[in-house]
């Protein structure tokens, strides 16, 4: 699909849409819906704590850090401590993630939701939260089972020691930082050909050659990458 947007050259853009504009220009990849959402966040506001009338210099540090430091505030005063989420590995799976508008039509709702799934620390916390909003709102949409399945990847292919899983063409690749040290080619089950390639510091899965069980195969390496990276961490422990 192709969107075209014309204005007069004649005529100077707001700031707003001349950021806009520059935001739509770098995000048009599958599933950069949510980081699209976000941008717009901090262009525009949301509500009165993330809005013009209290955000103060949000665009300065981003919405996802001042998010941070305002849970943070708010668990201090409480009297607690704060569970730092995994690692901000990059994640791009060729699918369509998000949380529907038609699933929960209230915006700044919808936003809390956003937040308390991309919070989430462990694998069980996320399944807990999944189970709590099919209890809420019903039947889980496409959507957002594939944006559950983005999160999900993202906490295990933080353990993995990974630092993205992007999409490229009708590639998913996984990228981990030189010297990493883990076996990649072992951990590649035989039998799955040219559906993995295995490099030095990357995993190349064809979801083409694969079919639907691409998600599930993705996910199983990355736990088995996560199992001998924990094995590298004991072993250096006790030498």
């Amino acid at each position: 699909a192709y969107a075209y947007f014309l204005y007069d050259p004649m005529r100077s853009l707001t700031e707003q849409a001349d950021k806009r504009l520059d935001v739509v220009a770098d995000l048009q990849d599958l599933g950069t819906g949510f980081a699209l959402a976000l941008k717009d966040l901090e262009i525009r506001g949301a509500g009165n704590v993330l809005g013009e009338a209290q955000h103060g210099d949000i665009t300065a540090v981003g919405l996802e850090t001042y998010n941070h430091l305002l849970r943070q505030a708010v668990l201090s005063a409480q009297g607690q401590e704060l569970v730092e989420s995994p690692a901000q590995v990059a994640v791009n799976l060729p699918l369509a993630a998000l949380l529907p508008p038609e699933y929960v039509p209230d915006e700044r709702l919808r936003l809390r939701i956003y937040q308390q799934l991309a919070g989430a620390v462990s694998e069980s916390e996320l399944d807990e939260s999944a189970r709590n909003l099919r209890q809420r709102f019903g039947p889980r949409p496409e959507e957002l089972d594939n944006l559950l399945l983005a999160l999900r990847v993202r906490l295990v292919a933080s353990a993995a020691g990974a630092q993205a899983v992007e999409t490229d063409r009708e590639q998913v690749v996984v990228t981990f930082a030189p010297g990493h040290g883990l076996p990649l080619r072992e951990l590649v089950e035989s039998g799955q050909g040219k559906a993995i390639e295995v490099g030095n510091n990357r995993l190349r899965l064809r979801p083409d050659l694969l079919g639907d069980r691409w998600p599930e195969l993705l996910l199983g390496v990355l736990r088995r990458l996560v199992t001998a990276r924990t094995e590298l961490v004991s072993q250096a422990a006790g030498s």
